[in-house]
This record gives structure tokens, sequence and C-alpha cells, in this order.
């Protein structure tokens, strides 16, 4: 799920149940299978953050910049 309170800023939020089944430890399954992450436009670049939890153990973060090439093209 993807929500857009403005034009320039996301916040997204994801849950993958069979992710969940498989690495949960059954005493203390806390977010396992839970992903989420926020991001935002600057200028021509879209800059954003997510975290993915994958097993008690530990989660994995991910960073990205991305562009639009058609944006740096004049309009005729």
């Amino acid at each position: 799920v993807e929500f857009m309170p403005s034009k320039n800023f996301f916040v997204n939020i994801g849950y993958n149940y069979q992710r969940r089944q498989e690495l949960k430890v059954e005493t203390r399954p806390f977010l396992v299978g839970l992903s989420w992450g926020f991001g935002m436009k600057i200028s021509k670049f879209r800059v954003s953050y997510g975290r993915a939890s994958y097993h008690l153990a530990g989660a994995s973060n991910h960073f990205s910049v991305s562009m639009n090439l058609s944006e740096f093209y004049k309009k005729h």
C-alpha cells in the first residue's frame, strides 16, 4: 500500500504472509514479514528508503535514487 499525502512525499507499507510463516520464531514473531518505507521527489529525482523484516535476527535496509529520463527532454 502506498499513501501520498502530497505530490512530492509518499509512505508505503507491505506484508508478506508466506515469508512470515516460513521465517517466524513461534515464541517471538514480532514484525517478520512486514516492510515499510518512505520517500520524496526532489526536483527530477525520487529518493526513497525502505526496511523489510525477514527474521527476528535481522532486517534489510533499502535506499534508492531514481529518475524518469523523459523529464530531462524538452517537450514540443
